[in-house]
């Protein structure tokens, strides 16, 4: 399966139907199955590929990146309300795309994703403490891509995209150790044992 390969799967939340499209940060999108035409001319799908899901622990919201679309659900159900997601790198400000998207057990959401110029186009590690539409940069920035993230406390684990191996943060993703995976098993996924 190559790194454009969609999976869609459909789900209930809060009484709303979401249908999501998980894909490795930028892929081509492929046609599903034989439509008559070459791959060039196939056009895209019209569903967003969903980079990112969160559970808000203050209120049960769910917060959904889709490319360039961030969108709050409610809990209880309802329309989702869009989300203009900006960071501000000390000159340059614009908005982020792309998130991959965490909450800490306090609230406050950390993620990483792009920008195009004039911000750099790897974000590294960030911070939101208003529900993602203000940024600011943790580390990394113009460095990091992040295509997993995991809180546990002070403790951060991430993936980065273009390394296989993983990176451990004791001190919220300030600075980072390596741990090397095993050799004939690059890691996609990465998570903290409870204790």
């Amino acid at each position: 399966m190559g790194s454009s390969a969609r999976v869609r799967r459909l789900f209930a939340i809060g009484g709303a139907a979401v249908v999501l499209g998980i894909a490795a940060c930028g892929g081509d999108v492929e046609p599903a199955g034989d439509q008559g035409g070459s791959a060039a001319e196939t056009p895209a799908a019209d569903t967003a590929t969903v980079y990112s899901l969160a559970v808000d622990p203050k209120d049960g919201t769910l917060l959904l990146s889709a490319g360039a679309a961030l969108s709050r659900l409610p809990a209880t159900g309802g329309d989702a309300e869009p989300i203009t997601a900006t960071i501000n790198t000390g000159g340059a400000d614009g908005p982020v795309t792309d998130l991959v998207l965490r909450f800490d057990a306090s609230g406050t959401l950390f993620a990483s994703g792009h920008a195009a110029p004039p911000l750099p186009q790897n974000l590294g590690l960030m911070r939101s403490s208003d529900g993602g539409k203000a940024w600011e940069s943790v580390s990394g920035l113009d460095d990091a891509d992040y295509h997993e993230i995991e809180l546990a406390g002070k403790r951060v684990l991430a993936l980065r995209a273009d390394r296989p191996e993983v990176q451990v943060s004791d001190d919220g993703g300030k600075t980072f150790e390596t741990r090397d995976p095993p050799a004939d098993s690059p890691p996609i996924d990465v998570a903290a044992a409870p204790d």
